[in-house]
């Protein structure tokens, strides 16, 4: 699929370097699968072989690659006046898609256990109670 989007053999042949190479294809397929037009299939994948280089640069692997890691991603290119609009939430999506495969894994959940959460999920459960009760 990438030969697709990139004709320039030496480009491809470095690309086999960058750490997200092996995922590129699959999320390549996914954009055609969603109707995304071929320029725009292009200018994505470019964005995340930047983010391959920079999760080498910053010796960090596909496997580690988190929202929080995105996160310091996205702040070193606004910092540097290189993130545009849109790219935030095409790397979240990026990084649900390998999530969905199973490269990466999901986030745990975080339970709140604060007073306000508890006393919300109290409520929940006499709302559900007087709902489903049969005396009512």
């Amino acid at each position: 699929m990438l030969k697709k989007f990139f004709k320039q053999g030496d480009f491809l042949e470095r690309l086999q370097s960058n750490p997200l190479h092996a995922y590129l294809d699959w999320f390549a397929t996914s954009l055609v699968e969603d109707a995304c037009a071929a320029s725009t299939v292009r200018s994505k994948l470019l964005w995340f072989v930047e983010l391959g280089w920079w999760l080498q640069e910053e010796r960090l692997t596909a496997a580690q690659l988190s929202e929080h890691i995105v996160d310091g991603f996205l702040k070193e290119l606004r910092r540097r006046g290189r993130l545009r609009r849109g790219q935030g939430a095409t790397t979240l999506r990026f990084v649900a898609h390998l999530q969905s495969r199973g490269v990466i894994p999901r986030p745990e959940p975080v339970c709140d256990t604060s007073p306000l959460a508890e006393l919300e999920r109290q409520y929940e459960r006499l709302i559900c109670f007087t709902i489903r009760s049969p005396d009512r």
